[in-house]
């Protein structure tokens, strides 16, 4: 089971597709806000377990938080950006 919450939590946040062109600001703000709620969740309801849970589980989700921050830290692009996938408008 734990593999697979972790891949489920990647494919989310990091998600292959490409955002359809019409996307108004609304809907990237609103997309946005879920990524940050599942963040959160992530950091509230299941790190403060991490004695608890596989420590395979624990270290795929830290590195996947990691590449997130890596990834929205040293973008330089102007457009839209979703946790490590820049997009233009």
């Amino acid at each position: 089971m734990w593999p697979e919450l972790a891949n489920t939590f990647e494919d989310f946040l990091f998600t292959k597709s490409s955002p359809p062109d019409n996307l108004s600001i609304e809907e990237f703000q609103r997309n946005e806000s879920i990524d940050v709620e599942v963040v959160q969740l992530i950091s509230t309801e299941i790190l403060p377990y991490a004695n608890f849970i596989p420590k395979d589980f624990v270290g795929k989700i830290m590195t996947m938080l990691n590449k997130g921050s890596i990834h929205s830290q040293s973008s330089s692009f102007t457009g839209k950006f979703k946790l490590g996938m820049a997009y233009k408008d």
